[in-house]
């Protein structure tokens, strides 16, 4: 019976899940950082992207951690192309938040008057739909026991459906 059991992998999601809490990690301090720029806190500015900059590298030890441990020829119960294919969409957020925080360290800009609203809501909504998608990513667990299919299907095809809804709204 051994010999069955070690053909079949664990799940890959737990490893999927830990990566996606640390890229929701760097990607939450963008919420710090605009503050820090809306108050002209240039210090705190560096601090801060620094801070983005040190997640943003766990994120990519974990990812790189999991990329060499991912079984190969085994019997997985998704695709080995598809998970890569999500963990280098999750490290694409920390890679875009790492991003924001260099710019905003290259040069002190002063906010523009009137556009702090219209930062803010953008901001706002782009973190809901990080936070949307970690919530997805933490379904995949529950998806995988209902053998994908199922009320948790439905559940997480809405869920996918409500993130992309929101990243079409931050986009308009």
């Amino acid at each position: 019976m051994s010999i069955f059991k070690n053909l079949f992998a664990r799940s890959p999601f737990s490893p999927l899940q830990q990566h996606m809490e640390k890229v929701a990690d760097c990607v939450s301090k963008l919420e710090e950082l605009f503050e820090a720029y809306r108050k002209k806190d240039y210090k705190k500015i560096k601090k801060i992207a620094e801070e983005i900059s040190a997640l943003e590298h766990a994120a990519d030890l974990t990812k790189n951690e999991i990329r060499n441990n991912l079984p190969k020829g085994l019997f997985l119960a998704v695709n080995r192309g598809d998970l890569l294919e999500i963990l280098s969409l999750q490290d694409g957020l920390a890679d875009r938040a790492e991003d924001i925080g260099v710019m905003m360290t290259m040069k002190k800009l002063e906010p523009l008057e009137g556009m702090e609203d219209l930062l803010k809501q953008f901001l706002d909504k782009n973190l809901e739909a990080v936070r949307s998608t970690q919530d997805v990513i933490r379904e995949m667990d529950e998806l995988l026991e209902a053998s994908f299919g199922g009320k948790e299907a439905e559940k997480v095809r809405k869920m996918i459906e409500g993130v992309a809804y929101l990243e079409h709204e931050a986009d308009v």
